[in-house]
């Protein structure tokens, strides 16, 4: 189970951050990325993803130094979030492919055209923030 734990953490560690870290770099300055074009867009930023999943990997010793065990509680109310989470995910799916939710119709929206959404951006949020804290508190590090 410790090492389930333990490897489980550092992929998390290593790509969760990465994953919002690529909206903060792609929404803001959306209309240069459009310039540069969308292969060499996702190159760059798949790049620069790569280097910071390799950079956490490579310090992952200092990163998960403190084992902070297990707790049954937190893992009990983890099920029941990544349950709520499951549900809503399963409900918006239809709306938000992963297409839409990696950013292609805004960064090439004549080759991914989008219909404008006007309802669940609310609920991605909410399964977003969700599956995190159940990971987290499943983890319990």
């Amino acid at each position: 189970m410790n090492t389930f734990r333990h490897v489980l953490t550092l992929l998390m560690l290593m790509f969760m951050p990465g994953a919002v870290l690529f909206w903060f770099q792609v929404h803001p300055f959306v209309r240069f990325w459009r310039r540069i074009g969308l292969r060499r867009t996702l190159a760059i930023n798949y790049t620069l993803l790569a280097a910071f999943a390799t950079g956490v990997f490579l310090l992952r010793k200092t990163l998960l130094a403190v084992d902070f065990g297990t707790n049954p509680v937190l893992i009990a109310a983890a099920v029941l979030i990544l349950a709520a989470s499951i549900v809503l995910r399963r409900k918006i799916s239809r709306h938000l492919r992963f297409k839409t939710l990696g950013g292609l119709p805004e960064l090439a929206p004549e080759s991914h055209p989008q219909p404008l959404l006007t309802e669940g951006f609310t609920l991605v949020s909410a399964i977003r923030v969700i599956s995190r804290f159940c990971w987290s508190w499943r983890l319990s590090r």
